[in-house]
């Protein structure tokens, strides 16, 4: 088994429910190719600017990064991930920012362990 195939056989282990398969997809079949997304989705920064926009309130910049990360989730095989990014996104287009008060800091920690495995995999 390849150093590739063997990142892989870790992330399904160890993250349930990512969608290889349909990150595979978009990643055009390439399972290197898909690890290289991982590796640039892991050092986005995304989360940090995130909690910036957050501590300002500044809700549409917030909008704004919340979506690139719920589109970036689901292209690396997060679904559910990129699932509670969207409630987010839509609750600051809605102007429901309680919502956002009240799922940021569990979202974005959640996020960040993600992130932690796909490193300990790649």
């Amino acid at each position: 088994m390849s150093n590739t195939q063997d990142c892989i056989m870790k992330l399904r282990e160890q993250i349930p429910g990512i969608d290889i398969e349909q990150a595979l997809v978009f990643c055009m079949g390439s399972e290197e190719f898909y690890l290289e997304v991982l590796g640039d989705y892991c050092n986005s920064g995304r989360v940090s600017k995130l909690d910036d926009y957050f501590n300002q309130k500044d809700w549409d910049n917030y909008r704004v990064e919340v979506h690139g990360l719920k589109s970036t989730s689901r292209t690396v095989g997060l679904m559910e991930l990129g699932s509670a990014a969207e409630k987010l996104e839509m609750a600051c287009k809605e102007g429901n920012f309680a919502y956002v008060e009240e799922n940021h800091l569990s979202f974005a920690a959640q996020v960040c362990e993600i992130m932690e495995t796909i490193k300990g995999c790649i």
